[in-house]
């Protein structure tokens, strides 16, 4: 509807930065910097993320979330989905696992836990499962395909304007408009596109 997100972010690096770079310098690999943005950490739709995540499984609300592992290691895949067989149709459909089948199958599941804490207590579900390593080290989508195509990405710094070079791009156009705006609708259609 009009709104650039994350997926259109992750979009254009790969249909239209890359490969004018790559036309360009051919045989580099390329660092990308960004800002901390909330498209530019948008997570994939099947990301392992909690917040995707219900108490119990199956459900059409759940996202069908991509393999994790168990244990801190890789080697050990843990199926975030199981198949089940609809009885009125016949047919088999994929289903997420909820948090509890997760923290059952990863030994971590303790009787009476609830979905989330009181007050943040960190005594849930959702805290528990945050804290195991394939999750915690789940990478946003826009670094996920740039890494993927061979390519380094860096992010700037939160809250840390002066670290960010755009800022001072974006400072430096705005003191040309003022100084070259008298305050009228025209100056000021004149003197941005010269201050860019």
């Amino acid at each position: 509807e009009g709104y650039w997100d994350g997926k259109d972010l992750v979009a254009h690096v790969l249909e239209v930065a890359l490969p004018m770079l790559r036309k360009i310098y051919p045989g580099y690999q390329f660092l990308f910097l960004f800002d901390n943005s909330s498209n530019h950490g948008t997570y994939a739709d099947n990301a392992l993320r909690v917040q995707s995540m219900s108490l119990k499984s199956g459900g059409l609300s759940q996202k069908l979330l991509r393999r994790g592992y168990m244990n801190g290691d890789p080697v050990q895949v843990q199926e975030m989905t199981y198949q089940a067989i609809d009885s009125h149709m016949g047919t088999e459909t994929t289903l997420a696992k909820g948090m509890k089948v997760v923290l059952q199958e990863r030994g971590l599941w303790k009787d009476g836990l609830s979905m989330h804490c009181p007050k943040n207590l960190c005594c849930c579900a959702a805290e528990i499962l945050r804290g195991e390593e394939d999750f915690l080290t789940q990478k946003g989508m826009l670094q996920e395909e740039i890494e993927r195509s061979g390519h380094l990405i860096l992010f700037l710094p939160k809250f840390h304007c002066e670290l960010n070079w755009i800022e001072y791009y974006w400072g430096e156009g705005k003191r040309y408009t003022r100084d070259n705006c008298r305050y009228r609708i025209d100056d000021l259609r004149s003197a941005i596109p010269q201050a860019l």
